[in-house]
């Protein structure tokens, strides 16, 4: 911990508000979600940094050497995590309402993979990868009707999310065959995002079971073969003391576990 002089100290030099943050304790947590996704998901896994959470230069050479790719949700974050050496190709471009431009600036950026989250989106970035000759990778954002023990505020998973396609009403399978038939999109994948602060591994086992079962669906009807689930978004932040403990590599394990299970049921 640093000193009340220390920190006077940094203060006297750099001026107020100040963050400060301790690098080796955020290396100390990355390490526990990239060895356990190794682990237990196998090594071409990897867990991703939201850089909504912390957006500057300085996260982006950390989070890189220890392994993980990044969201980004703007051409901002792009740009910052550009600026700061972080590969194109290792970045999930997220975001419901994504503009010409902000599509534009993602494909001339060398994005690896959007996250499609609507079907208007999904045109204008079939057309405007054409334009440029491109092949874009693609996840497709499902909602997959969870409703997991967290605020309202940041409950994403619900049929009537205003994120993503629902799986429930069919409105999934107009969306995969639409992306399917795209001439410049690659679907690689599902994304799926059950909402933030979750303090059991619940909801995600059951993101990976609905999932892995619409994977085998899209398959056998549509012939469009899935490799990625992105599970989201997030186990919680202890930030009071009445907020439990979280076994951060015993949870990757037990949706690891549930994910083998449904890939072996449903043929994946």
């Amino acid at each position: 911990a640093l000193s009340i002089q220390a920190v006077e100290e940094l203060a006297a030099e750099y001026g107020t508000p100040l963050y400060v943050l301790d690098e080796d304790r955020i290396r100390e947590k990355c390490r526990i979600y990239v060895s356990a996704m190794h682990e237990y998901f196998g090594p071409e896994s990897a867990p991703l940094f939201a850089s909504k959470a912390l957006c500057f230069k300085g996260i982006y050479p950390v989070v890189e050497s220890e392994g993980m790719c990044v969201d980004v949700v703007s051409p901002g974050e792009i740009y910052t995590a550009l600026a700061a050496g972080f590969p194109a190709e290792k970045m999930f471009f997220h975001g419901t309402n994504k503009t010409d431009e902000d599509i534009t600036y993602g494909l001339d950026s060398g994005i690896g993979h959007f996250v499609v989250d609507n079907q208007n989106e999904l045109a204008a970035l079939d057309r405007l990868a054409a334009e440029r000759g491109i092949k874009q990778k693609v996840l497709l954002r499902l909602t997959c009707g969870l409703d997991p023990h967290t605020l309202e505020a940041i409950n994403t998973g619900r049929v009537d999310s205003q994120f993503g396609v629902p799986i429930d009403t069919g409105q999934a399978d107009e969306f995969v065959r639409a992306a399917s038939e795209c001439g410049s999109i690659e679907v690689d994948g599902f994304h799926s995002h059950a909402g933030s602060q979750i303090f059991e591994s619940d909801s995600f086992n059951m993101q990976a079971e609905i999932l892995a079962a619409y994977a085998a669906k899209v398959k056998e009807e549509l012939g469009c073969e899935i490799h990625v689930l992105n599970i989201g978004g997030g186990f919680g932040v202890r930030y009071t003391e009445k907020d439990p403990e979280i076994d951060i590599r015993g949870r990757i394990k037990e949706v690891a576990e549930h994910l083998d299970a449904a890939c072996e049921k449903y043929g994946v």
